[in-house]
């Protein structure tokens, strides 16, 4: 499904590459969608739980660890051969054509762009970063572009967006003070 996308993996495939029984991915799922629905929050658990790790530890800068969370979940799709966020990817192919996957996808940037913001706040309160800085408003362009650059990562198949994202992000807008 990260690979070919959420219309184009059939369920009898799913249930190959995983050796499940048919009768048994009927058993913990409704429907496909609902499969679909349940890989995004497991997918989105995962995204938080990395950044709850990266933020963990408390003998680096606060900006230090955000960067740290970009750059692990981005290792995650060069070592996955540049296949994109499944976050980012299920929202091309499903977020506008259904209101389920629309609804879901938009919840999980929300809490991740929370997140982040929460994080930023403390950065400028330990006055790593720019008071002036909109936390907010730096929490969803860091998302939206570092989807961006997953998704000119996934067509370039080379690292380069990223670089450039976390440049922008970590060396210009979140530059330390």
């Amino acid at each position: 499904m990260h690979r070919k996308g959420f219309s184009e993996a059939g369920i009898q495939e799913v249930l190959e590459s995983t050796g499940v029984p048919k009768g048994s991915f009927y058993y913990y799922f409704k429907s496909k969608e609902d499969f679909g629905l349940q890989v995004l929050d497991l997918y989105s658990m995962v995204m938080l739980q990395t950044l709850q790790a990266r933020m963990a530890p408390t003998d680096m800068p606060i900006i230090d660890r955000l960067r740290g969370f970009f750059r692990d979940m981005t290792n995650h799709a060069v070592e996955n051969e540049f296949t994109g966020c499944p976050i980012g990817n299920l929202s091309q192919e499903m977020g506008s054509i259904n209101s389920s996957f629309s609804r879901k996808l938009n919840d999980i940037f929300t809490k991740l762009e929370s997140e982040l913001a929460r994080r930023i706040r403390e950065a400028q309160l330990a006055g790593e970063i720019n008071k002036e800085v909109d936390p907010d408003q730096v929490a969803i362009f860091l998302v939206s572009s570092w989807e961006g650059a997953l998704l000119r990562m996934k067509l370039t198949k080379n690292s380069i967006p990223f670089d450039i994202f976390e440049q922008t992000a970590f060396g210009n807008i979140l530059a330390r003070v």
